[in-house]
């Protein structure tokens, strides 16, 4: 069922504890049901017998329960016409489906109910980020926690994080809940294949190791003012060749432009032009002095890319001249002057799953360069709330919940409806005058024939 046909019953109650209620309630209905059924089907009949001296007894058939729905099967044949055959048998149909609704209210009150997620706005504790951190190592579990976080809580990739949530907390994003400093705008390109050859160059600069790569780079961060960082990590199985590369580049303005002259710190406010690249390499030349360069000579087997290129700026209202002096010294840090340690925890966090992928021949897993950014995302804060300076702010929570199927809910409603208007039918225009009495039960019944008997013994004397 869509999410429209199910209501929210509470945030606080145990599934299990409503199911068993909810069973024991359709019970309680259906065995008020069917006395409605026998009730009203004795009340049609008995109407009929005040109103003339002689009926045929299966006029005042009432059957209770299953069994005599079944045993009412051996009495009515076509003889008796058609229109009293048919109200036995509507009666016995009834009969049967109500007795074996009571049979099967657990599995009905199963599945009309389900674990649910209700959104509330909550007061979540957190940490608030600081500008005193420039990198952050082998945080992997960290990393990774909070990546799934934000993508499961739907935040977007316009934005730095000025505030960590607490992972343990499923917390939802909304837009009007946060006030990022910093805004970003991306453009991404997918994967790509690229033909690439490696020198064996031992300057040091990966775009003489490998130059045709300096052709995917936006002219600009190949120009002065740019630095471009650069580590991988990947699979060797004994051979002349590493059998797969997954190589990360970092490219952004120069960190140094951001240093205040006169107090030599950084000025952490000014525009910064940020480009990840992720490229696979297969079957890539290893040098025979790995020490001296990172590949040997000769060509790349087959290459391909992925990339971000980012413009991060501060948002509108949250320049330095916006924010006081407390604020501005608790938002993200992306002006570090270790990048190299940023584009490192790239390689760290996905050497683990290359080199699992190529031994065992999978498909190379590539990050996209919206992955790539997530996961920028993620180690800012992380490693801008590393102090763990605890804040706490109301923002939107998913909270379980109980819910309950609308049709079964109408169904149940509906059923309600149709046994009250059966009882005021059969209570208010299905009269039986007073002073005349009818049997029902079947102890009825009986003490009748045990009343007979003994009125004949007492006129045969």
């Amino acid at each position: 069922m869509s999410p429209s046909l199910w209501i929210t019953l509470s945030t606080h109650w145990e599934l299990g504890n409503v199911r068993a209620v909810l069973a024991f309630l359709i019970n309680i209905l259906l065995a008020i049901g069917l006395w409605i059924i026998s009730y009203a089907s004795w009340k049609h009949g008995a109407a009929q017998a005040a109103r003339t001296s002689r009926v045929p007894l299966l006029s005042l058939l009432s059957m209770s329960g299953l069994g005599d729905a079944v045993d009412s099967l051996s009495v009515i044949s076509l003889s008796m016409g058609l229109k009293r055959l048919a109200g036995i048998l509507v009666q016995a149909t009834a009969i049967v489906i109500l007795s074996v609704a009571v049979i099967i209210s657990g599995p009905i009150a199963r599945y009309s109910t389900r674990r649910g997620i209700e959104v509330q706005k909550q007061d979540v504790n957190g940490w608030l980020a600081t500008t005193n951190h420039s990198s952050m190592d082998s945080a992997l579990v960290r990393w990774n926690n909070t990546i799934e976080r934000l993508k499961s809580a739907n935040f977007p990739t316009d934005q730095l994080l000025d505030f960590l949530p607490d992972n343990r907390v499923e917390w939802q994003y909304e837009s009007a809940e946060w006030n990022s400093s910093w805004a970003v705008s991306c453009t991404w390109t997918p994967q790509t294949e690229i033909a690439l050859e490696a020198t064996g160059n031992s300057s040091g600069y990966l775009f003489d190791e490998v130059p045709g790569m300096r052709s995917v780079f936006p002219p600009e961060t190949l120009k002065r003012g740019y630095s471009i960082w650069q580590d991988w990590g990947g699979a060797y199985e004994g051979t002349g060749v590493n059998k797969d590369v997954l190589l990360f580049t970092l490219a952004e303005s120069d960190p140094e432009l951001a240093v205040d002259e006169n107090t030599g710190l950084l000025r952490n406010h000014q525009p910064l032009h940020l480009v990840l690249g992720a490229f696979h390499l297969h079957n890539v030349p290893r040098p025979e002095d790995p020490s001296t360069t990172n590949f040997g000579v000769g060509p790349i087997e087959t290459s391909s890319y992925s990339m971000a290129n980012c413009n991060i700026a501060r948002a509108k209202g949250r320049t330095n001249d916006d924010l006081d002096l407390d604020v501005v010294q608790h938002i993200a840090f992306p002006w570090t002057l270790d990048a190299a340690s940023t584009v490192s925890a790239f390689k760290d966090f996905h050497q683990a799953g290359i080199a699992e992928q190529s031994f065992n021949g999978e498909p190379i897993y590539l990050p996209s360069g919206e992955e790539m950014f997530r996961f920028y995302q993620a180690y800012m804060i992380s490693k801008d709330t590393q102090y763990k300076q605890n804040v706490t702010r109301s923002i939107s929570v998913e909270v379980p919940s109980v819910q309950l199927s609308v049709v079964a809910l109408a169904l149940l409603l509906l059923y309600v409806v149709f046994m009250a208007i059966v009882l005021l039918w059969a209570g208010l225009v299905m009269r039986v005058p007073k002073g005349i009495w009818i049997p029902r039960t079947k102890v009825e019944w009986m003490m009748q024939g045990v009343r007979e008997f003994l009125q004949m013994l007492s006129e045969s004397k």
